[in-house]
């Protein structure tokens, strides 16, 4: 017999047992998130090992896998995955005919059409070997050509030098000037995004005991809020300055911190 799955609808989890009635394993918690819940109100599983759970909070249904993942892909947009090491299991996969296809140990574009595709497929071609003294440092976080709205956005990659790092620097003026950012082997830089327009980001490793080596690695995109939308505040009416005869209850009260505002109408 196969394992048995129950929701904790208060606590937002999923608790799995065997036939027995042992526990094994759990999963979930509260949020809005991928894997996470808002009263899980109900659960299946498919004959291929698919778990379905109903999370009712999140107007949504949730998938999960029957194996262990390599890779999850559920954003919209395409992931490159050109530096990633992969596994026996997705290695055999693909060694094992045309590309690109499912493979089990993925989750993208080939599961739901919502989530973005994982490029693979250039690894196979183009793989990335690590010699005695090579260093790099590739962005992962946007991908190219795209479009960055609203006020700031988090550039995230990774780095590697034989010799250790010292530092990882970025550029996002196409290397005019240069900014360390937060980490080394794994970085991040949140950028407070200028006026729109094209940008380019470089990055660049200062390798223990080295010079500066810039990556070839460049990322081309765009910032552009012209079609975000941008609302004025609620006009102040002091509740004094309303005309005598406007009955209380056709006053509509909005509450926007830290001040409240007063709208009224009149009869017509």
């Amino acid at each position: 017999a196969g394992n048995i799955f129950v929701t904790e609808y208060n606590r937002r989890l999923i608790k799995c047992y065997n036939a027995d009635g042992e526990y094994l394993s759990q999963f979930g918690g509260s949020g809005s998130g991928p894997g996470l819940f808002s009263y899980p109100r109900g659960i299946a599983v498919s004959g291929t090992g698919f778990v379905y759970v109903a999370d009712s909070g999140n107007d949504r249904v949730q998938k999960f896998g029957p194996r262990e993942l390599e890779m999850n892909n559920e954003s919209a947009l395409d992931s490159d995955a050109r530096f990633n090491y992969w596994g026996e299991q997705v290695l055999d996969e693909i060694q094992a005919s045309d590309n690109p296809k499912d493979l089990s140990a993925l989750d993208d574009s080939w599961d739901d059409a919502s989530f973005g595709t994982i490029d693979y497929a250039y690894w196979l071609t183009n793989p990335l070997e690590l010699t005695e003294n090579h260093v790099f440092s590739h962005i992962y976080d946007p991908v190219p050509m795209t479009v960055l709205t609203g006020s700031s956005y988090t550039i995230k990659g990774i780095a590697y030098s034989p010799s250790g790092i010292d530092k990882v620097d970025i550029s996002v003026d196409g290397g005019i000037t240069w900014i360390a950012v937060t980490g080394k082997v794994q970085w991040s830089y949140t950028w407070t995004l200028p006026a729109d327009g094209n940008y380019v980001i470089k990055t660049r490793v200062l390798p223990t005991g080295g010079q500066p080596v810039e990556s070839s690695d460049v990322r081309n995109v765009k910032v552009d809020n012209s079609q975000v939308k941008r609302y004025a505040p609620v006009p102040f009416v002091a509740k004094s300055g309303i005309p005598a005869g406007i009955p209380d209850f056709l006053v509509q009260r909005y509450r926007t911190l830290p001040e409240r505002y007063f709208i009224y109408r009149k009869w017509f």
